[in-house]
Parts: C-alpha cells; structure tokens; sequence
C-alpha cells in the first residue's frame, strides 16, 4: 500500500512542521549545552563551592517537577496545552543569554529557575 501512513516520505511533512522541529531541537540543545556546563561555570569562572551547586540543583530540579505536575494539572483543567508548551519554549530561549551577560552565581541561579520552569511548562505531565 503506497499510499498508507507508514509509506510516506518525509517530503509529505509541511514545511511549517519542519521548522518547529528544527526550532525546537536548537531550543532544546542549547538548553542541555547550558546546563551541562553550568556547574563547571560556576566552580572554575564563578569561584562557587561545590555545595551551593549541589544546593542549586536540588532546588532546581525540585521546582521543574513542581512546575510539570502542576502545570500538567492545569493545562488539563483548562485543555489548553499549546499556551504551556509556547511559554515554555518562550522562557528557555529568554534564560540561556542571561548566564553570558552577567556572571555570578545569582544570575546562573535566575537563569537555571527560569529554564526549568520553561521545561516544566513545556513537558507538562497530563491526566490521560
């Protein structure tokens, strides 16, 4: 069957989903870039003792799991989920100049909460 949905080209894809797709990824690979190197920023550029990392982190991650089941929660009440998912990218790509702007540990801390709010609205956790 030439013509069933798993024989077609990735040419029958729209351009316009192509371009969230590369957009997306870049978001998404500039935001992990960020983050891996974020904790060796901070030691070696920053000077922060290993511990508030650590603390940093916690708090982050703790926040972003927050934020996915509440928005999840939400965005299921109000059955809306492309205003999550548009303001969360919106947030990601806002928060990774902030580390190249000003560098102390503060502004990494505002940069990493607002990114992983970002990811928390935009990998909301659904009911169904």
């Amino acid at each position: 069957m030439p013509n069933s949905p798993s024989h077609q080209s990735a040419f029958s894809i729209p351009k316009q989903i192509w371009g969230i797709g590369w957009a997306v990824f870049f978001i998404n690979t500039s935001s992990v870039m960020v983050r891996g190197i974020a904790a060796i920023y901070l030691k070696t550029v920053v000077g922060v003792e290993i511990g508030w990392i650590g603390f940093l982190e916690g708090i982050i991650e703790g926040l972003s799991f927050a934020i996915k089941t509440f928005s999840g929660v939400i965005s299921d009440y109000l059955r809306r989920r492309k205003m999550f998912v548009t303001l969360g990218y919106i947030l990601i790509t806002l928060s990774n100049p902030i580390i190249a702007i000003w560098a102390s540990f503060q502004a990494v801390f505002i940069s990493r909460v607002i990114a992983r709010i970002g990811n928390g609205l935009q990998a909301t956790r659904t009911l169904r």
